[in-house]
């Protein structure tokens, strides 16, 4: 009987080992179901044209016709709801949205999915080697058509990939990783793109604030779904010389997704925050991530890998969003010039660039571009119609809009926001420039629709919008 008994035993013991040696040498395929308050979901639908079309972000999309694809361009939807209400949040791989474009998109999404259209967020990644979206031509056209079908399918998709899910998040400092690209000179003066002239001057300091945050949101559902990465980045993707001018690319973006989800295992949501002021291709050489765009999302990917230990579980319950019509007061301190203006753009479409150039500085025009936004302006009510719009998921906040908010902008939000966690996502098709940029000559100030002030009150008013969330 012994015997039996050590028999037994033996062959109890050796199971348990032979199958505790299974346990930890072989990755179970899958995971408990997670229990939670909230479900999400994840898509993500192809938008690359397979034929040319004009490229917004720089120079003229009338001639700027693409001829390539150096990467794939995307529309990424999470989908997210707690009890009865569901929010979508978007981002695309294009420049930027308006007005103009969320009124179109919106109604279609709401039809395709039953999401109600303030319950449909946008974000892009701003990426300056995409089609533009309001192309008149018959290309343009189709590729807007192409791009609104998607957005129906990535909302449609998200929500039927939606299950429980326990929300993480945490925020690091990625120091080094953004780059101002203005810059005081010794001199005092001040220098950057489209303004100003280096002219042999050392450089002194930068002009701007850099925001080194990096926002993460994990939304763990573990069984057979994938675990979804949301990430908040305050950079500025431009890079379509470096990318190839004339190549459809999802700029950096694409590269930190790949790397993020290929060795994750992860679906990652990347939502570009303010990043009015910054840029990768820093002129001081001192700085240590001036890397070229595939690199540089590379890296970022790496370093948010390191971050990840960081994530904790997130508290409150529920989803609640808000929103408001704010009126920004337009510019029009440059009406007396209309007509230098005109003729500006008279030279540039008859003579060239050099020698509109040289017109401009003769009335004391940064650029064309400013000449071409004091004609625009000049023909606009004494205000705009900007969509603000905020949201929370437990005790996490979220703010979008759909214009180019700068960092120091941004950092107000988030510094200012009840929420430990705050993503500032943007839509960044127009700039609304901070004070700072107002007390020196650059192509961003001079080229916005807005008041100076515009920003800070944009900012305070998201603040306002946080605080009634919380």
């Amino acid at each position: 009987m012994k015997k039996l008994i050590c028999l037994s035993l033996v062959f109890m013991l050796a199971f348990s080992l032979f199958g505790c040696a299974g346990t930890a040498g072989i990755a179970p395929t899958t995971q408990p179901a997670v229990e939670s308050w909230l479900e999400a979901g994840f898509a993500r639908v192809d938008v690359t044209p397979d034929f040319n079309v004009g490229l917004d972000g720089s120079g003229n999309a009338d001639t700027r016709i693409s001829k390539g694809v150096a990467d794939a361009l995307t529309i990424t939807c999470v989908a997210m709801k707690a009890e009865k209400t569901t929010i979508l949040v978007y981002t695309a791989d294009t420049l930027g949205y308006n007005n103009t474009l969320l009124t179109l998109f919106r109604p279609q999404i709401q039809m395709a999915t039953g999401v109600p259209q303030d319950h449909i967020f946008f974000g892009a990644t701003h990426t300056h080697s995409a089609p533009r979206l309001l192309l008149k031509t018959d290309a343009g056209k189709k590729y807007l058509n192409t791009f609104i079908s998607a957005l129906k399918e990535a909302g449609s998709q998200a929500i039927a990939d939606l299950s429980p899910a326990k929300p993480q998040a945490a925020t690091t400092d990625l120091a080094g990783m953004n780059f101002v690209r203005h810059y005081k000179m010794s001199d005092g003066s001040y220098a950057g793109p489209n303004f100003g002239t280096f002219d042999g001057l050392e450089i002194a300091d930068y002009a701007g604030t850099v925001d080194p945050e990096l926002s993460m949101i994990k939304l763990d559902r573990g069984g057979d779904k994938k675990d979804i990465l949301m990430l908040n980045w305050q950079a500025h993707p431009n890079n379509s010389t470096a990318v190839g001018y004339y190549l459809i690319s999802a700029d950096f973006v694409g590269k930190l997704r790949n790397k993020l989800e290929a060795e994750t295992g992860m679906q990652v949501a990347y939502y570009t925050g303010a990043s009015g002021n910054v840029h990768i291709d820093s002129k001081i050489s001192s700085d240590a991530h001036n890397l070229p765009w595939n690199v540089y999302g590379e890296k970022l990917a790496s370093l948010t890998m390191e971050a990840l230990p960081l994530l904790q579980d997130v508290g409150g319950t529920g989803i609640q969003v808000t929103g408001q019509t704010y009126q920004a007061p337009v510019d029009h301190s440059w009406d007396h010039a209309v007509v230098q203006a005109q003729e500006v753009m008279n030279v540039l479409n008859n003579k060239g660039q050099k020698a509109a150039t040289a017109l401009c500085r003769e009335y004391s025009f940064t650029s064309h571009h400013q000449a071409r936004t004091i004609i625009e302006r000049a023909q606009v009510g004494k205000t705009l119609p900007w969509e603000l719009r905020a949201f929370r998921v437990g005790d996490l906040g979220f703010t979008t809009g759909t214009y180019e908010m700068w960092t120091e902008s941004g950092k107000f939000v988030k510094d200012n926001s009840p929420f430990d966690v705050t993503f500032v996502i943007t839509g960044n098709l127009i700039y609304i420039p901070a004070k700072e940029a107002f007390t020196y000559r650059n192509y961003e100030a001079d080229t916005t629709y807005f008041e100076e002030g515009t920003a800070e009150a944009l900012a305070d008013e998201y603040v306002n919008m946080l605080n009634a969330l919380k």
